[in-house]
């Protein structure tokens, strides 16, 4: 038996987006540098497109460490409540110390571009024209750069969640299957070994039948199945349990099955009707001396396909409590059919004439294909 999947309630970290980083790089770069050469067209001495190149080319290396640096801290300090003002603190930091090591590595190109006699290196000309400007360029590309990296992160988280909540729900299904397969009732073994031990005495064949089908019922319930089956296999594992069943019943019990044409090959959740059949003998038919009758019936509707279990039992008692087996049974149908026209359901009631009757409601899909 499989143990429960752990979910974090914190999402996974994004990737540090290197790639971003190194193409925002290079394609800013060389827009900048055409940009600058266009500009200078009406120069009469222009700068050589290398040398432009060196100038505004190494300002937007800053941007392949930015983008990791961004993703970072939108992991380590996001943009929730409680951490907001951080998140801003820290971003703030991030694109100022951007902006500086961008002007720093703007200077070299401009000492040797400058003309002669202009020094680059005065501290008034790097405060107050080289720092602004690289300033303007960081800002913008910065909001725009987090919004997305943003968008990405929230984008990741929200199917990193859908993952999750279909890997839970995924567990959920083998649970309630794993505890299906743990109600078949320990005194029905019992009994049929018991039945089994009588039989090899007086009838030795029908002791070898029957230990055949006890063997083929524990491997059914043992092994691994679907999530859906075909309704032909349920009413196949319905006839060998019933054949069990019916040593201790004896001449007490008849038993009516009946599918219509082209419900058989409908798919339905494996064990869906033993735990309804089971509450019909054990319930319904067992504590009486007489004869009782059991009815199994598989109708396809206009939207749905319908299955009956019905007795003619004591019926459903003002005090009855509904066990495991009916529960889970209804929950696997709510979930495995959500419809439309409406969500597959179990409904457990006593008949008008004596006796109890389960309904089964599983959908049928709007094309009229069976989904597996």
């Amino acid at each position: 038996m499989s143990g429960p999947i752990p979910v974090s309630d914190e999402p996974r970290a994004a990737p540090p987006r290197w790639g971003w980083g190194v193409g925002l790089a290079l394609v800013g770069g060389a827009l900048w540098t055409l940009r600058l050469q266009w500009a200078q067209q009406g120069e009469r001495t222009p700068a050589p497109l290398g040398a432009l190149l060196l100038l505004e080319l190494p300002p937007w290396l800053v941007w392949i460490v930015a983008v990791p640096a961004m993703v970072a801290l939108l992991n380590r300090v996001p943009f929730r409540p409680g951490s907001r003002l951080r998140a801003v603190l820290a971003h703030l930091a991030l694109a100022g110390a951007l902006t500086i090591s961008a002007s720093l590595l703007r200077l070299p190109a401009l000492t040797r571009l400058a003309p002669a006699g202009v020094t680059p290196l005065r501290f008034r000309f790097i405060t107050v024209e080289l720092i602004p400007y690289d300033l303007s360029i960081v800002a913008l590309l910065y909001v725009g750069l987090l919004a997305a990296l943003s968008a990405v992160q929230l984008r990741d988280e929200v199917q990193q969640r859908a993952r999750a909540a279909a890997e839970l729900e995924a567990e959920l299904a083998n649970a309630q299957l794993r505890a299906l397969r743990t109600q078949l009732d320990p005194h029905f073994i019992f009994n049929a070994l018991q039945n089994i031990s009588v039989m090899v005495d007086e009838s030795p064949s029908t002791a070898r039948r029957m230990i055949a089908q006890l063997g083929d019922l524990l491997r059914t319930t043992l092994g691994e199945h679907d999530h859906l089956v075909p309704l032909g296999t349920e009413i196949d594992f319905v006839r060998r349990y019933l054949a069990l069943e019916g040593a201790r019943f004896e001449d007490r019990l008849h038993v009516t099955i009946h599918v219509d044409p082209g419900a058989a090959e409908r798919p339905v959740p494996p064990f869906v009707l033993q735990p309804l059949v089971e509450n019909a003998l054990r319930h319904g038919l067992g504590p009486r001396s007489t004869p009782g009758s059991l009815d199994i019936r598989a109708a396809l509707e206009s939207d749905a396909l319908v299955i009956t279990v019905s007795d003619n039992g004591l019926g459903v008692g003002d005090d009855a409590t509904e066990g495991l087996g009916i529960s889970v049974t209804r929950e696997r149908l709510a979930r495995l059919f959500p419809g439309p026209p409406s969500p597959g359901s179990l409904s457990l009631c006593s008949r008008d004439h004596g006796g109890t009757e389960a309904k089964v409601w599983i959908p049928l899909p709007a094309d009229g294909a069976a989904t597996r």
